[in-house]
């Protein structure tokens, strides 16, 4: 798999007029999800854009909420390949992958990301485009694919 190197910053401001603000600034929200789970009431000092999203049963999910420039993704979207993600946040690298992306539905700019980030510990199940080329003997044969 191909990797792509993305740099990122940390955003404290969130909600509706934060991201609003962003995008006139040329920049993306991005939110890394993925991260550890841990168990509630999870008393330790987070880094700065990470919060603790309930997921139930007294356990949580660390989620780091990020902003990225258009330009730095523009070669990472638009393209048929899949990428792993080197995401480098204050010095800290981080692997991931695209997980969705949202699209403004007139100008086609996009409007935030979501990257779910990847260790050896669990499984990730992706789509994979198949494209097929040439033709199968069981076709050439009479069969149908």
């Amino acid at each position: 798999m191909k990797t792509f190197q993305l740099t990122a910053e940390p955003r404290t401001d969130l909600g509706k007029k934060a991201a609003q603000a962003l995008r006139k600034e040329n920049k993306i929200p991005v939110v890394l999800n993925g991260g550890d789970v841990i168990t509630l009431p999870y008393d330790k000092e987070l880094k700065p854009g990470e919060k603790v999203v309930e997921i139930g049963n007294g356990k949580g999910l660390i989620t780091t909420d990020l902003a990225v420039t258009q330009d730095a993704v523009r070669k990472l979207v638009y393209t048929p390949d899949i990428y792993a993600i080197e995401l480098t946040v204050n010095g800290e690298t981080r692997m991931a992958v695209l997980k969705d992306i949202q699209f403004h539905p007139v100008k086609d700019q996009i409007l935030h990301i979501d990257l779910l980030e990847v260790n050896d510990k669990k499984p990730v199940a992706i789509e994979v485009p198949v494209k097929l080329e040439g033709h199968a003997e069981g076709v050439k044969a009479g069969g149908k694919l």
